[in-house]
């Protein structure tokens, strides 16, 4: 979970919880180490804020493809824990044709409709009173990383409690079906509000499973 404060002009201050239920697998590597892939299951925002509400649509999710990324095991404090650098995920624009700079309109070379919706960059749904819902097309960037404590086993690590941080995270937006809305708001990672957690399941899980509690 990562937690951001937004100032937007129009509707002022609010705490933007982004909630993602990932399927992760941890496997040996070639060399002796550990390797993890995970697969975005569902994202949803939470907002502190009565005025707003932030939602992600079905082609948003689609979008965001597998990563695979090395993990590492240590020792401190007698006991076990787990960190690794989860890399860079690129939304609404491709990187290596930005030369190194977040592009800020939806005619930069780089931005491209990457959740196929027939908009430019990945489309987000406002809803506010007055306005009712309103699509923002946003692209963004961020590195992310975590490390936690194994706080349960049998054996093998079966629970990860810990910190979750965005690092190098920045976005605009590139346009909005309500001009009021084609702003970038003023955004800043909340550490202290941001975690993450790992359960144990059992082989064969899918996402499906996952989000049905089975």
């Amino acid at each position: 979970m990562a937690a951001n404060e937004v100032r937007v002009p129009v509707l002022g201050r609010t705490t933007v919880l982004t909630r993602q239920v990932s399927l992760a697998q941890v496997n040996r590597t070639a060399g002796g180490g550990w390797e993890q892939r995970h697969e975005a299951c569902s994202i949803a925002a939470e907002s502190d804020s009565a005025l707003t509400t932030t939602s992600f649509p079905p082609g948003f999710l689609r979008a965001i493809q597998p990563k695979r990324y090395l993990v590492e095991l240590y020792e401190r404090d007698g006991g076990y824990r787990l960190r690794a650098d989860t890399g860079t995920l690129a939304i609404g624009f491709r990187p290596d044709q930005a030369g190194g700079v977040l592009p800020t309109s939806a005619d930069h070379p780089a931005v491209f409709d990457w959740d196929e919706d027939g908009h430019p960059g990945g489309s987000i749904t406002v809803s506010a009173p007055l306005f009712g819902e309103v699509e923002v097309f946003v692209v963004q960037v961020s590195r992310g990383a975590f490390d936690g404590a194994i706080t349960a086993t049998d054996g093998v690590a079966t629970a990860m409690d810990g910190d979750f941080r965005l690092e190098g995270y920045a976005q605009a937006t590139i346009g909005a079906s309500n001009r009021l809305f084609h702003t970038t708001p003023k955004t800043t990672f909340v550490p202290s509000r941001s975690e993450v957690h790992m359960r144990r399941v059992g082989a064969g899980t899918t996402c499906a499973d996952l989000l049905s509690g089975r």
